[in-house]
């Protein structure tokens, strides 16, 4: 079976696919960060906008995420450094490089993203400082 998009080395269906499905809840900052680059990858933006931190989501927009998920080639996910964000922090922070590819150009996104847990959730709440 396929390879999940997230690096992990695991197949799809036992990595990042039981979290974009909802059959279980990612326990690290970095599991979250997996598993949306993952939902970029596969289109499933449901997910990206629902791992959202409620307090910011409506600081994006669903058809600017599924334009850049459906018009990207996304090449690959490297996870550069993670800063807390284990499962008893309540804050983290995941530097990371996404690969991909637009119009036959190469891109790489290189974020350092600070996730928040909210009643033992995981979310995305926007770029660290």
């Amino acid at each position: 079976m396929k390879i999940c998009p997230c690096e992990s080395g695991k197949k799809y269906e036992d990595c990042c696919k039981k979290y974009i499905k909802g059959t279980l809840v990612p326990s690290t900052a970095e599991l979250l960060m997996r598993s949306r680059y993952t939902a970029y990858v596969v289109g499933e933006i449901d997910y990206i906008l629902k791992t959202h931190d409620p307090s910011t989501v409506s600081d994006i927009s669903r058809d600017t995420v599924a334009d850049w998920s459906e018009s990207s080639k996304w090449e690959g996910l490297e996870i550069v450094k993670t800063k807390a964000g284990k499962v008893r922090d309540k804050k983290g922070i995941v530097e990371f490089k996404a690969s991909y590819i637009v119009n036959d150009k190469r891109h790489i996104h290189h974020e350092k993203s600070l996730f928040v847990k909210i009643k033992g959730r995981w979310y995305y709440h926007g770029w660290a400082e």
